[in-house]
């Protein structure tokens, strides 16, 4: 339960102190000076980094003890996600589920007394040092929320676009990443990492650029069914335009239908069918939601990410549908070369004169070798085809980490999926950190470096 909290005791995340006079040039901030002792300035969320980090070892050096300076510079250095080591980074999943906050204004006006939402028992909240003071509480209540309605969970992040502008702020993308820290030599905590990433801006595609996108979903094939209205359209064209034409021509005449709800899995936002090259987006790609993915001036919705997780399966199984494709089409030149000689008609049991057993003899063999082709044929996930019962299905065939270059990447990054919904399958991470890699390529790359270099080599943007 949220308690009231008067403006009074609002002081309990803000640690002022004192601060020398600043240092001329571009690192802005409090000087780095050796008395008073340096460890007085390690809590001051206005200090450059570098500045810290001088702190940290000046500390140390003062104390003559290597182990205390491990220890501050552990402590103090990590105030943005970047600033993580990779062992802490590589446990963080990315939140892709629907973020909203029903109580924003009560979270930060100073009008009446204010709800505050507290971080949980031993948790601290640290802030980038461009967040202003009278900003920390709210925002430290922000999270609160995000974790009390399970929106932030252990060892996550989650980037949400807040309007501040009634409050003193402004309309911003600001990072929230709950993580539990291990620094070396030091006892485990938790900590919530709060960072502005900077101004929203205008989102979304203007109209002249809606126009040329559209141009190009025209030139690639796509098409759409089942009814889109203008914004969900628009949504549509702005995953469109994340995507050069080098990973839209292989998957060109795509279909994007509209539905409602997915039929058996009612979290589902899209769906991909290879055997109809059709993507389906429901409803739930479209729930209201502050999530963004990106960076200012580059932020993506929701919606758009979901789009590009579905195209991105039909980048994903292309060779499968080409063996498929291949298959059927020497099983039809088999047909149409005999279909005078198949009896009973569609039953695919020929009787011909001996004469044309020769013939009869080279279309089957290049169905044998289509079917080898089949079998061998591998998405960049590992997903391939098997025989089961009869028929030819898709399946995650083995699930060995190294058994391909993506799965290899995958497990030098630690083995912990870049999401939760990834963790269903290998198809699934594959989806989810492409799309990722083209909405929020920064946050693959510090999260999970080698899968991030695995697109980079197979998908350049």
């Amino acid at each position: 339960m949220a308690e009231r909290q008067t403006a009074s005791d609002q002081e309990s995340h803000a640690h002022q102190v004192p601060l020398p006079a600043p240092t001329e040039g571009p690192a802005a901030g409090p000087a780095v000076e050796s008395s008073p002792h340096p460890a007085r300035y390690l809590h001051d969320r206005r200090l450059h980094p570098a500045q810290r980090r001088a702190l940290a070892r000046a500390a140390g050096r003062l104390h003559g003890n290597r182990r205390l300076q491990r220890m501050l510079a552990a402590r103090i250095q990590r105030t943005a996600l970047a600033d993580l080591p990779e062992a802490e980074r590589r446990r963080i999943q990315v939140v892709t589920a629907q973020v909203t906050l029903s109580d924003l204004h009560s979270l930060f006006s100073t009008e009446v007394a204010t709800t505050t939402v507290p971080l949980p028992t031993g948790a601290t909240a640290d802030f980038s040092g461009e967040i202003p003071d009278s900003l920390r509480r709210g925002l430290s209540s922000v999270a609160g929320r995000l974790i009390q309605t399970r929106a932030l969970s252990l060892n996550t992040t989650t980037t949400v676009a807040l309007n501040l502008t009634a409050y003193g702020g402004d309309a911003s993308a600001y990072r929230f990443t709950y993580v539990e820290r291990t620094p070396a030599g030091g006892e485990a905590s938790r900590q919530v990492l709060i960072e502005r990433l900077g101004a929203t801006g205008a989102e979304g595609l203007t109209e002249p650029q809606q126009q040329a996108q559209q141009a190009r979903f025209t030139q690639h094939g796509f098409t759409r069914t089942g009814g889109w209205p203008e914004a969900e359209s628009a949504a549509l064209l702005e995953a469109v335009a994340l995507l050069p034409d080098a990973m839209l021509t292989p998957v060109d005449g795509l279909t994007f239908a509209r539905q409602a709800r997915h039929p058996t899995d009612p979290q589902a936002a899209g769906s991909y069918d290879p055997s109809t090259h059709t993507v389906t987006v429901y409803n739930r790609a479209f729930a209201a939601s502050l999530a963004r993915f990106g960076t200012p001036g580059a932020l993506s919705s929701p919606a758009a990410r979901a789009v590009v997780h579905e195209i991105s399966h039909a980048i994903d199984l292309l060779p499968l549908r080409q063996a498929w494709a291949r298959l059927e089409t020497e099983e039809q030149a088999l047909r149409t070369a005999f279909q005078e000689y198949e009896d009973p008609p569609g039953s695919n049991r020929y009787t011909f004169p001996s004469s044309e057993q020769a013939r009869y003899n080279r279309l089957n063999q290049r169905i044998t070798a289509a079917e080898r082709a089949l079998t061998q044929a591998r998405a960049a996930s590992g997903e391939r085809w098997e025989e089961v019962a009869g028929q030819h299905e898709m399946v995650e065939g083995g699930t060995a980490a190294g058994s391909n270059a993506f799965r290899r990447a995958a497990e030098q990054d630690g083995g912990v999926r870049v999401t939760a919904y990834s963790d269903r399958e290998w198809q699934e991470y594959y989806a989810e950190a492409f799309s990722l890699y083209i909405t929020d390529p920064t946050v693959l790359r510090q999260l999970r470096p080698r899968v991030y270099a695995y697109f980079v080599a197979h998908n350049p943007r």
